[in-house]
């Protein structure tokens, strides 16, 4: 390559190529972070939903239980459910 011109030209074109694989290898892990910080939060709350159900799914068979107060059973699972409610 006998042209100055030419060399400098793509040297140009490889430096501006690689500025922009630079810059969209850096967009794309930061909405790859975002996507994994929401990520987290869905299983985090969906975690939290299976407990609360567990939690009833097991106060209900107390309804019938030798010993144990209606009142008291019907008025803890209407607070879990009551509680789960915003998150589903």
């Amino acid at each position: 390559m006998k042209s100055r011109a030419l060399r400098v030209v793509l040297v140009l074109v490889a430096v501006v190529a690689l500025a922009g694989a630079g810059y969209f290898a850096y967009a794309t892990a930061r909405a790859n972070s975002a996507t994994r910080r929401d990520q987290v939060a869905f299983e985090s709350d969906a975690w939290r939903v299976h407990s609360k159900l567990a939690e009833v799914r097991a106060a209900l068979p107390a309804y019938v239980s030798a010993g144990q107060g209606p009142a008291f059973w019907s008025q803890r699972n209407e607070d879990m459910l009551q509680g789960l409610a915003p998150k589903v």
